[in-house]
């Protein structure tokens, strides 16, 4: 590919990265006067047919627009060009002449806390501007920040948007693209990584990486807080109490947590004061929490004297008359009332939750018992076998062809398990291999989500409770 012509002006001078769904070049504009430097990022489709790169020109002109858009900042890198040569899609972005701060920490180790802060204030400004355009940057890590040579400012690079393109012209339309988490592992928070990526999600990826550049430590090298799940940090650097508050904000575990936008985190940053930063919520797993406690035993009762004087009967003024006698009506709609009051309240609350309005709140509750509940390791019965990066570039395809998800499925039954579970995403064969993937999926253990042709659904006593014990 070295010293190939592109779009008859781009010429590759070298590789830049690879992957499974194309490669990155730096290339030279011919037809420029000064024979301008730029970067070329190439897509291929896996499929050539006419109907599916319809579909994908369709959505890389989508994201180009935004690509263009973001580009008018300064320290974004400029969208040049773009275009379809022999049914691949390229796009041309301006080269930035630089250091990537992944690899000036290689060489120094660690920066120190005012370099951090004006990386910080550099990368939030470049967000505000990101976030305001209604784009999330998705993989924002050491990696893809480079200090420009020119003035010393930080340029953010490498968006989830391009990400993006590559996903959605090389899978099957409407997906993939819709479940795949863009982000890097320890950079990316959970939410993101689950494919639901916020605007804060970014500010906890900035967060880490300014954690990296004081520690000189990856997010993989830190521990984690088992209660919380948050990265500890501060006993591997000595930094002020400000910054210190302000990073373990922006890196909470979860998003109502942190910081919701650029702007706070800069207030913060440029704030004379010092940060009082809240403790995270957190249940401990084997405790009563206070609030239940207090609901038990409460004690903060108003003192009878103070009640004489605010002219309020009590439970049992209410129940005596002025002759001294108990008047017994009153005391036997107590129970009727508390009983009447008591069907209500479940009805009430009944209704909200077949209405799905207390869902969000089952949810939160489930997360956070399972953070706080204590990890029990790998069951030794238990096989978890997935798709790496490494297999797409040894199969130079994704997604990866039906015949080699059926071979994988022969080899794991050579094994003898009780039951595979498999889960397909896809809904098109991808040949070749489909007739080989449909034989696979009709043994009696093999149990599939899938849409691939007919549906193959297994004998109901192949799905015994025997097997999952």
């Amino acid at each position: 590919m070295l010293g190939t012509l592109l779009h008859g002006r781009y010429r590759i001078i070298r590789v830049l990265g690879s992957g499974g769904f194309g490669q990155t070049y730096v290339a030279e504009d011919i037809q420029h006067p000064e024979g301008l430097r730029c970067v070329v990022k190439q897509f291929k489709p896996s499929r050539q047919d006419e109907h599916f790169l319809q579909i994908a020109r369709r959505l890389f002109s989508s994201e180009v627009e935004t690509l263009r858009k973001l580009g008018s900042h300064s320290q974004i890198p400029s969208l040049l060009d773009d275009f379809e040569e022999n049914q691949e899609f390229y796009l041309v972005q301006e080269y930035i002449e630089g250091q990537l701060l992944s690899d000036e920490l290689s060489a120094i180790g660690r920066l120190d806390e005012a370099d951090v802060v004006a990386m910080l204030r550099d990368v939030l400004h470049v967000l505000k501007f990101v976030h305001q355009n209604q784009v999330i940057h998705r993989d924002i890590k050491p990696s893809n920040l480079i200090r420009r040579q020119q003035d010393g400012k930080y340029v953010l690079i490498d968006f989830g948007a391009v990400k993006e393109i590559q996903t959605q012209i090389t899978t099957v339309p409407g997906q993939t693209n819709l479940t795949v988490g863009i982000g890097t592992q320890g950079y990316g928070p959970s939410e993101q990584l689950m494919g639901k990526p916020r605007y804060s999600s970014d500010l906890y990826a900035l967060g880490m990486t300014a954690i990296h550049a004081l520690t000189g430590l990856q997010p993989a090298q830190l521990p984690t807080h088992p209660k919380t799940g948050e990265v500890v940090w501060l006993d591997a650097v000595e930094v002020s109490p400000k910054l210190a508050a302000i990073l373990t904000r922006m890196t909470r575990y979860h998003f109502s947590q942190r910081y919701q936008s650029a702007e706070q985190v800069l207030e913060a940053v440029d704030s004379p004061t010092e940060i009082v930063l809240d403790q995270p919520t957190e249940v401990p797993p084997d405790e009563p929490t206070d609030l239940w406690t207090e609901t038990l035993t409460d004690t903060t009762q108003v003192p009878k004297t103070q009640i004489d004087r605010l002219g309020v009967k009590t439970f049992e003024d209410a129940s005596v008359t002025l002759s001294g006698k108990q008047d017994r009506s009153k005391v036997s709609r107590w129970p009727v009332s508390v009983g009447v009051a008591s069907i209500v309240v479940t009805a009430f609350v009944l209704g909200i939750r077949q209405l799905g309005w207390l869902q969000p709140l089952e949810l939160s509750v489930f997360d956070r018992m399972v953070q706080v509940s204590p990890d029990l390791g790998p069951d030794p019965r238990l096989l978890v076998v997935g798709i790496t990066e490494a297999d797409i570039q040894a199969q130079k395809q994704f997604p990866l062809p039906d015949g080699v998800i059926a071979q994988a499925l022969k080899t794991l039954k050579s094994l003898q398990p009780r039951a595979i579970g498999l889960d397909l995403l896809r809904n098109l064969p991808i040949e070749p291999g489909n007739q080989s993937l449909l034989n696979e999926l009709k043994a009696s253990n093999v149990i599939a989500i899938t849409n691939l042709g007919d549906s193959v659904t297994p004998p109901r006593s192949a799905t015994s409770a025997s097997w999952v014990q």
